[in-house]
Order: structure tokens, then C-alpha cells, then sequence
């Protein structure tokens, strides 16, 4: 009898998560990453088996500077066009998504010009293959300035985007194996037109899958339009990519330490990185929920970020992580140990990372990215200068310890400045915005 009212039980759990709007958005997401990373990873691995190391790194130099460019084309749309969508009226939303539009075209035409020239130097035997690539893969550039991501994350439709920006690498990794049998500059053309073709169909699927609604360019953006566009995108640009710059100083650092600290150090920040992408997943699908408190709930924000899926998932993922690595030395090689050990210590910013990242959005949602961008500027710059002198004081683990500290300075600054006037705030500038009723939010 109990066992059949535990079965029950997990019938009537199991139709409750899948009646909710956001575990369909996280399978959508997660279904995207595997299909589009796992591919391209499985595809790699049987060209690396088979000698081909050469052609796998001139895809991969190629690869890393188109998704690079990509990224800084979208100039924070992801959470902008997002916080727009929940926040605005639907026409000034659009009006917003246009003049983003305008800002990132010319975004691309610098941004190509900079690839251009950065593949003018010599790559030995991979340059033809390389060129080839960022001159046909510019066009999927040039094309991701029209990307509806924000909007549709906005809209609640995060797993519809996880499966459509898995297209160029999962067409990538279609047309690799074909490649391999070409010339430089032909293999190269292929995989850049392949990855420009997806970026062009995932566009189209956007505009098809928003069809019922109105998109059309109204009225040509005004200055005041282009400039909160512009600077809206620096701010959340200069929020996310200090962290980019904190991981290379430590990687630098760690090679005082020898080759094999460095190598273990890395490997467990790439087991990081791939749990923080489950988490930043968590995120992504409940953003009108988050919306919605910081717009109503006058609560501490270290409150309302713990009711939410993302700090959960994360404090579970840390767990999770944290005894799996502390299990490892059990089970794996021995010479996996040191990795392990980092990952067991690592595993602790998971969660930190989660309510970091959500306090910055929160930030976003009340149109205060601008102090979210210094606050993490200032603790990244701290992080760099840590991550230098740290191993000076408490040896190899001060690597770790300076980005433990980088995290509690950005907690710190982003809750002090949470209830204090802002002369940064971008809302200053903005046109009296005319609140719905966040109508989307489900379960």
C-alpha cells in the first residue's frame, strides 16, 4: 500500500512539472546545449582520433572569433529586449528592439572590419581555412543584429530559443566531416556559410515563431532611442565580461605552479562552467517571475533571489558537485586527484555565482545596469590583482581564494547599493514608462 501512494505521489509530481511553463523551457534549453555542443564535441573527438588535430584547431581558432564577435553584436539584447518585453507596452518594447536593431548593424560592420584584420597575420597552414571562415561567417554575423532572443526569453519562450541558437552548431558539426576533405580556404568557406545559413534560419524562425505579433519598424529611432540603446548594451557588456578577464589572470597565475596545476586548475573550471550553463538555464526560464518581484516585492533582495529556481538550482548543483568531486579520488585516477580536490572547493560558486548573476538582473529589471557594470568592474579588478598576489601569500589555493573574495566584494557592493539613489541609473533618461500587468507569467 505504501509503495503504491508513493508512486501516486510521483505521478501527481511529475504531471504538476510538466504543467509548468518553465520546466518545458529548461528541457528546451538543455535539449539546444546537447545538441548543438554534444554533437560538435562527438564530431571533434573522432577527428582529433583520426589525426585531423590540425583542421579541428583552425575551426576552433575560427570558430572561438566568430562566436566572439556574435557575442558582442548582441550588445546585451539578451537582457535588455528580456527586461523591455516584461516591463514596457508592446509597441515600445518593439520601438526598443528596433533601435537595438540600428546600434548592432553598426556594431557588425566594426566588429568585421576587426576580424578582417586580425586574420590579416600569418597562421601558417591554417590561415586560408581561417579567412575563409570569418569572411563567410560574417554574413551570420551581420545577420544576428536582427537576433529576438530578449524578446523571446521576455515572452517566456526560452526553450524555443535554446533549440533555434543551436542551429549553427549543430550545422557546424553536420558539415565538418565533409569539410575535412577540401582545401583550406574551401573547408573554411563551407563551415562559414554553414554557420551563417543557420544564424540566417534561426532568425527567420524568431520573426515566424512572433508572426501573431506586431514587429514592423514603425517610426525611425529618435537619438534619445539610440543612445539608451547604446549605452543600455555597454553596461550590460561591461557587467558580463569582466569575469573573462579574472579567468585568464588566473590561469596565468596558475602557471607558477607548474604544468600540472595549471592543467587540473582549468579542468575544473571547465566542469564549472558547464554547471553554471544548467544554472543560467534555471534563470533564463523564469524571468517574468523575477520581474514581477522586483516590480511588487519590497523584500530584501538576498529574499526574493532565494525564492527563485536559479539560486535553488544552484545551491543544488553545489551540492551535487561538491560530493561528486570529494567522491572522485574513490573512483578515478589518481592523477585526476588535484582537479578534484579544486572542484571540491570551486563548487561553493555555483550558488555564489547564481545570486550574484540574479542580483545583476534584478538590477537590469530596474533599468540600473549602468551601477550593476561598475560594482563588477570594480570587484573584477580586485579579482585580477588577486589572483596575482594571492599565491604570493597562501600558496597555489590563493588562485581560488582571490575569486572567493572577488565574489564577496561584488555581494557586498551590489546589496549596499540596492536601496541607494543611483546617478548612473539609465531611467533618468527614459521616457515615462507605461507598466502592464505581467499577463505571461505561468506556474
Amino acid at each position: 500500500m505504501t509503495n503504491v501512494r508513493l508512486l501516486a505521489r510521483a505521478q501527481a509530481f511529475v504531471r504538476l512539472a510538466m504543467a509548468d511553463a518553465r520546466v518545458h523551457n529548461l528541457f528546451g534549453l538543455i535539449a539546444g546545449f546537447m545538441a548543438s555542443r554534444g554533437s560538435l564535441f562527438i564530431v571533434q573527438t573522432w577527428l582529433m582520433t583520426t589525426g585531423r588535430v590540425a583542421f579541428v584547431a583552425a575551426f576552433g581558432i575560427g570558430y572561438l572569433l566568430i562566436s566572439l564577435a556574435y557575442q558582442i553584436v548582441d550588445w546585451g539584447g539578451q537582457m535588455l529586449l528580456a527586461r523591455d518585453v516584461l516591463t514596457m507596452e508592446w509597441s515600445q518594447a518593439i520601438k526598443a528592439y528596433w533601435s537595438l536593431v540600428v546600434v548592432r548593424l553598426a556594431l557588425a560592420l566594426l566588429v568585421c572590419l576587426a576580424l578582417a584584420a586580425a586574420t590579416a597575420g600569418d597562421f601558417g597552414a591554417l590561415s586560408a581555412l581561417i579567412r575563409a571562415y570569418i569572411t563567410f561567417g560574417a554574413f551570420g554575423v551581420a545577420a544576428s543584429a536582427f537576433n529576438l532572443t530578449g524578446v523571446l526569453d521576455g515572452l517566456g519562450a526560452s526553450g524555443v530559443n535554446g533549440l533555434i541558437n543551436a542551429l549553427p552548431l549543430l550545422l557546424s558539426a553536420i558539415v565538418l566531416p565533409f569539410a575535412t576533405g577540401k582545401g583550406g580556404y574551401e573547408a573554411g568557406a563551407y563551415l562559414g556559410a554553414a554557420f551563417s545559413a543557420a544564424s540566417v534560419i534561426g532568425v527567420l524562425l524568431q520573426f515566424a515563431w512572433l508572426r501573431r505579433r506586431p514587429l514592423a519598424w514603425t517610426s525611425a529611432p529618435s537619438r534619445a532611442d539610440l543612445w539608451r540603446a547604446t549605452s543600455g548594451g555597454w553596461h550590460i557588456v561591461l557587467a558580463t565580461t569582466p569575469g573573462q578577464f579574472v579567468y585568464r589572470a588566473q590561469v596565468i597565475a596558475a602557471t607558477a605552479f607548474g604544468p600540472a596545476f595549471v592543467g587540473s586548475f582549468v579542468y575544473a573550471k571547465q566542469i564549472l562552467s558547464g554547471v553554471n550553463q544548467i544554472v543560467w538555464f534555471c534563470r533564463r526560464t523564469e524571468l517574468a517571475r523575477l520581474a514581477q518581484w522586483v516590480k511588487h516585492d519590497r523584500s530584501h533582495p538576498i529574499k526574493i533571489v532565494a525564492r527563485s529556481l536559479n539560486f535553488k538550482g544552484g545551491a543544488l548543483c553545489s551540492l551535487g558537485l561538491m560530493v561528486v568531486a570529494l567522491s572522485a579520488p574513490f573512483v578515478l585516477p589518481e592523477r585526476l586527484d588535484a582537479a578534484a580536490h579544486l572542484l571540491s572547493v570551486l563548487a561553493v560558486l555555483v550558488v555564489v555565482g547564481a545570486l550574484s548573476d540574479s542580483l545583476v538582473q534584478m538590477y537590469t529589471f530596474r533599468h540600473r545596469q549602468a551601477a550593476a557594470a561598475y560594482a563588477t568592474c570594480f570587484a573584477a579588478v580586485l579579482g585580477v590583482a588577486e589572483a596575482y598576489l594571492g599565491p604570493r601569500v597562501v600558496g597555489q589555493y590563493g588562485i581560488v581564494a582571490a575569486e572567493f573574495a572577488m565574489y564577496a566584494v561584488l555581494l557586498a557592493l551590489l546589496l549596499w547599493m540596492w536601496e541607494r539613489p543611483d546617478r548612473t541609473d539609465d531611467a533618468r533618461a527614459s521616457p515615462k514608462r507605461h507598466h502592464q500587468p505581467l499577463s505571461i507569467v505561468r506556474n
